[in-house]
């Protein structure tokens, strides 16, 4: 809370506010696990490791899913293809690619590795190789937000046995990447 005092200094009082939810007060709650109380939203209890869970990020991977779903459906081939050949872009991919930029990945272990296998089917090794993606908004947006998912599975997780899925995720796309990568001459002699 903002307060101006006697001597009109400005104070803030942080004890109730965190930086993810300005203006909000932070929720106390209790693990269901063993009952630890702590303020804000954390992903895991710090006491037991329990997973915690929030109605508001579950299955949010997959209403991500359903609006670029309706996009895609909503598609207008003769107005995107005269706003491509004006603009030089897609409208609709505009649209698909913005949703996957301000997507937020939530924080529960599930979400992110749903997440992590979207955002890595929709990536095209070859292209994103041979850098043919750099044209591709929908494509460079899932490429970013998979690197971005990656970092943060690494916080989230810690040092998680869960992690190693996440891992084999993300060096699977990555080793299919660099195999897909053009072979100079001196490469495929040495």
């Amino acid at each position: 809370m903002a307060l101006i005092n006697n001597n009109n200094n400005f104070n803030f009082n942080f004890d109730n506010f965190s930086l993810g939810n300005i203006g909000k007060k932070k929720e106390s709650r209790n693990c269901p696990q063993c009952g630890y109380l702590f303020n804000g939203i954390v992903a895991v209890c710090p006491a037991c490791g329990y997973e915690l869970r929030y109605e508001q990020s579950s299955g949010a991977t997959r209403q991500l899913a359903k609006k670029i779903e309706a996009l895609e459906k909503w598609r207008n081939g003769v107005t995107d293809t005269i706003s491509k050949k004006i603009s030089g872009k897609d409208p609709t991919d505009e649209k698909i690619a913005s949703l996957i930029k301000n997507f937020v990945v939530p924080n529960t272990k599930e979400d992110i590795f749903e997440f992590m296998l979207l955002a890595s089917g929709n990536m095209d090794a070859t292209k994103i190789a041979k850098k043919e993606h750099e044209s591709d908004p929908v494509m460079k947006a899932w490429e970013m937000k998979f690197h971005q998912t990656y970092q943060k599975a690494k916080l989230t997780f810690g040092n998680d046995i869960d992690f190693r899925k996440i891992q084999d995720i993300y060096d699977s796309k990555m080793n299919e990447i660099e195999a897909a990568k053009p072979k100079g001459i001196f490469k495929l002699f040495s």
